[in-house]
This record gives C-alpha cells, sequence and structure tokens, in this order.
C-alpha cells in the first residue's frame, strides 16, 4: 500500500473518530475500476503521477464529498479533472501538462503529468493564470501530511 493510501486511510479514521455522523458521506465509493481510471486517463496527452492514478483509486468521485464535508478541500471528480487539464493544455497552461487535483475557495491545486510517468505529484497552487516557480508541496502525500491540522481534529 502507497504512502498516499496510508494517509488517506489515517484521515479517514480521523473523521471516523471525530466526526462518525459524516463518515457514511465519505465512504459513498464509486465503481470505477483501476482499468477505468487508466483509460479515462489515457485521453491526455501526458501521464499524470502515480499519487494522482491512487487518489482516485481510493475515492474516485468520492473525493468531493471526502473533503468537501469539511469546508477545507473539493477535490474534481475525474471527470471534470480530465476535462479541466484538457482545457488548461490548450488554452490557460498551454502544453504545461497541468493537471487540477482540488480548490480552496478560489484557489485551484495542481499537479504536472509528464512523458513518462513519475511516482510523486508535486502540488502547486495560485488564483491566477500564471505557473509558479516552486511547488507548494514536493507531493501529494506531503501536502496532506502537512495540512492535517486544517481538518480541524486535534
Amino acid at each position: 500500500m502507497s504512502q498516499l493510501i496510508n494517509t488517506l486511510n489515517h484521515i479517514e479514521s480521523l473523521i471516523q473518530k471525530y466526526k462518525p455522523d459524516e463518515l457514511e458521506r465519505v465512504k459513498a465509493r464509486p465503481d470505477l475500476t483501476p482499468k477505468q481510471i487508466e483509460e479515462k486517463l489515457s485521453c491526455l496527452p501526458y501521464q499524470v503521477p502515480v499519487e494522482i492514478v491512487d487518489l482516485y483509486r481510493w475515492h474516485h468521485s468520492g473525493h468531493k464529498c471526502f473533503v468537501h464535508l469539511l469546508n477545507i478541500w473539493q477535490f474534481l471528480d475525474l471527470d471534470e479533472a480530465i476535462s479541466t487539464a484538457l482545457d488548461w493544455n490548450n488554452s490557460t497552461f498551454l502544453n504545461m501538462s497541468a493537471f487540477p487535483v482540488f480548490s480552496v475557495e478560489d484557489v485551484i491545486y495542481w499537479t504536472v503529468g509528464n512523458i513518462e510517468q513519475q511516482n510523486l505529484a508535486p502540488i502547486w497552487s495560485n488564483d491566477e493564470a500564471t505557473f509558479p516557480p516552486n511547488p507548494d508541496a514536493i507531493s501529494l502525500t506531503v501536502f496532506f501530511e502537512e495540512n492535517i491540522e486544517q481538518l480541524g481534529f486535534k
């Protein structure tokens, strides 16, 4: 099991402990198989990092519910993320291989794909159509680990 999946399972266990009434909404897992996820991602002109594939394998469309209930991060479901990525690749981040992951208020967080699939998904953010020089976190896993306090668990 990947470190990202372990971190996501830890967050889910915190929800179970501190917000058990909301856990049923979290557990609504969709029926997409890993193969279906890979097929959907195949329309992109690049490979998304393994961490992003793991994220969607863990809770596909359930991400939006998973994080939205905590009023912190709103994850894009896979179809929405792919559609936005294709649009960005043709306009906003022309040929930059940016792949959106989630938003917080008006700020979009994304990673970058590559011709060859990378393991880690560095996370960038901003609220303008520019590409910042440095990522906010070196990986999606590190981002979650560093921001777990924002979830309101002590």
